[in-house]
């Protein structure tokens, strides 16, 4: 998918045997990954944050394609780093 960064927030450890098997060929980066304790800490160096829900609803706006979010964040990866 083209992530390289894993970051785990207060749960199960990147290294489990069940992550392995479930990494298909990214085991590399589950060795890489990161472990905090806390949502705050994780985020402070970012300067930009995405959601993504498979649910719609009126309070889930904006609504934007993968294609399109893409779009929007290409610029500001140059500058942020992006979670």
């Amino acid at each position: 998918m083209g992530l390289s960064r894993l970051v785990v927030v207060n749960g199960c450890s990147p290294l489990h045997p069940n992550a392995y098997k479930l990494a298909s060929g990214a085991e590399d980066i589950l060795e890489r990954a990161e472990e905090f304790i806390s949502l705050e800490e994780t985020i402070s160096e970012m300067g930009c944050l995405v959601g993504t829900t498979s649910r719609g609803g009126k309070e889930r706006t904006p609504l934007l394609t993968p294609k399109t979010l893409a779009i929007k964040l290409i610029p500001l990866s140059l500058k942020n780093s992006i979670g």
